[in-house]
This record gives structure tokens, C-alpha cells and sequence, in this order.
């Protein structure tokens, strides 16, 4: 499985673009450039899911743990964009009830306060 992520950054939130497939085997990249991101004292990240082609039950608990984690740090987490597949899975295991899911990177910038 490949996952590839790409990181911008502005003066105060983070986007994670992710693309390709957040699995069992991949989910520890993203779990990995989350946490560098609060240890670097960024805690308000965005997750960009526009290129993300699936996600299992790993890649679901992986962005709950994003969530804990820039939680834990004082910061916030937005999801924006997610590929329709990736929607359904956020909305069907209640997840999106969680996390904020909006439909573009500005609105999710704006809600994780940046």
C-alpha cells in the first residue's frame, strides 16, 4: 500500500495533504507527521483527504488518535475535502460527529483557528 503526504504549513495551522491508501500497514506515516507536527508545536492541523483512495478500520483509528493527540497539546483538528469513499466511512462509523468534515481546506483552516 502506498501513502504519500505532503505538508504546508501557514503561520498558525498545518495541512496534512494525504493521498492514496490509509491502512493497517501506511497509518503509521500519518500518525508519524502528526505527531512531529505538536512536537514542533504546531498542534492545529488540517487533514486534506481530496486524494485519499481508501481507508480501513486502522486508518480510522490513526486519525482518532490525531485527534488525542493535538487535543492533549491544546490545538485543534479539521478534516477537509475527504474523497467520497472516505465520507462515507467518516459518516457511517460517527466519526464525522467527532471530527469537524468540511468541504474545502479554507473552511477547515478557519475552524482549527487559522
Amino acid at each position: 500500500m502506498v501513502l504519500a503526504i505532503s505538508v504546508g504549513e501557514t503561520d498558525v495551522v498545518s495541512v496534512l495533504a494525504v493521498s492514496g491508501e490509509l491502512d493497517m500497514t501506511t497509518a503509521p506515516q500519518l500518525f508519524d507527521a502528526a505527531s512531529d507536527l505538536v512536537d514542533a508545536r504546531r498542534p492545529r492541523l488540517v487533514l486534506d483527504l481530496d486524494r485519499l483512495t481508501f481507508c480501513d478500520s486502522a486508518g480510522l483509528s490513526v486519525i482518532a488518535r490525531v485527534l488525542k493527540l493535538v487535543t492533549a497539546a491544546g490545538g485543534a483538528l479539521a478534516v477537509a475535502r475527504p474523497a467520497p469513499i472516505v465520507r462515507s466511512v467518516l459518516d457511517l462509523t460517527g466519526m464525522s460527529d467527532v471530527i469537524r468534515v468540511l468541504p474545502t481546506v479554507a473552511e477547515a483552516r478557519a475552524a482549527v483557528g487559522g
